[in-house]
């Protein structure tokens, strides 16, 4: 359930989207016709994820929040939340900080209260990257530091110790800096672009050079 932001496209990709774009607005008439909430909102949540992947963020912000009152009505906590922090991403990707931070935090709020920690890794990487865009470092730490908590697929965790690697570069303790950047090269070494193994290290060799 991680948001992608920043989503590139092929040709064939683009043929895709308008299918299922398509499909999904045929869908979501029907549903509408028939007077059935639950698939219009699923429908919607869908066209949502597909205008975010295309980032036409302000249909996507439309979509998302068309699912979100018709769960809010039925007090589906579970779709609830993930259109929260699906608006979250939105926001995010629009640069507007204090709307995604408001959107991300309830997500937070409702997984916790369902006790579903498994949803929780995305919100928390999200409040990292915001958090360190308005200059709160410290709560950018915690952010990205609870996020490797729950994120459990070590490969998943290159990008939060990339973000944590620029952190303390702004916080000038190139020491923790170091640190995060060798932790991702030991995951990316067996398994990443060799390129980018060799970006980090030269990155590493750097750091360790500066006085």
């Amino acid at each position: 359930m991680e948001n992608q932001c920043c989503c590139g496209g092929s040709s064939k990709d683009a043929w895709r989207n308008k299918r299922d774009e398509w499909l999904s607005l045929k869908l979501l008439n029907i549903f509408q016709l028939l007077g059935f909430q639950k698939r219009i909102a699923f429908h919607y949540g869908c066209l949502g994820d597909l205008y975010l992947n295309q980032k036409e963020y302000e249909k996507a912000e439309k979509m998302f929040s068309n699912a979100l009152e018709i769960n809010q009505k039925s007090n589906n906590k579970e779709q609830i939340a993930r259109n929260y922090f699906c608006l979250g991403g939105v926001y995010l990707c629009l640069m507007n900080f204090d709307k995604a931070e408001e959107a991300n935090l309830k997500a937070i709020e409702i997984y916790k209260e369902l006790e579903a920690k498994h949803f929780l890794d995305g919100a928390f990487f999200n409040l990292g990257v915001i958090y360190k865009q308005k200059g709160h470092l410290g709560k950018a730490e915690e952010m990205f530091l609870k996020c490797i908590d729950t994120r459990k697929d070590k490969g998943e965790k290159v990008g939060i110790y990339l973000q944590l690697e620029q952190l303390y570069e702004a916080k000038n303790d190139k020491e923790k800096a170091k640190e995060y950047l060798q932790k991702a090269v030991d995951i990316l070494k067996n398994k990443g672009p060799k390129e980018l193994v060799e970006k980090i290290q030269k990155k590493i060799d750097n750091l360790s050079n500066e006085k």
